[in-house]
């Protein structure tokens, strides 16, 4: 989970790293953000983006659902 305001790097540039090392590139990435970022995020690699303050109650059933999901490639 990362949200795009960072300081220093912004979470668009962390999952385009994240996305380039090999052994994470199947890790779950939320995104959170109040910026209008979420087309960049998708592009970037992110599993899911979740726009604060309006989608903050669905963060425990999107981590649920990608952990599930994610097991099943194990």
């Amino acid at each position: 989970m990362v949200d795009n305001d960072l300081p220093e790097l912004n979470g668009l540039e962390l999952v385009q790293r994240v996305r380039k090392i090999s052994h994470r590139r199947r890790t779950p990435i939320i995104m959170l953000s109040a910026s209008d970022c979420e087309r960049e995020a998708w592009r970037a690699g992110v599993d899911e983006f979740l726009k604060k303050p309006e989608q903050i109650s669905e963060l425990p059933a999107t981590i649920a659902r990608l952990l599930k999901d994610a097991a099943k490639h194990v």
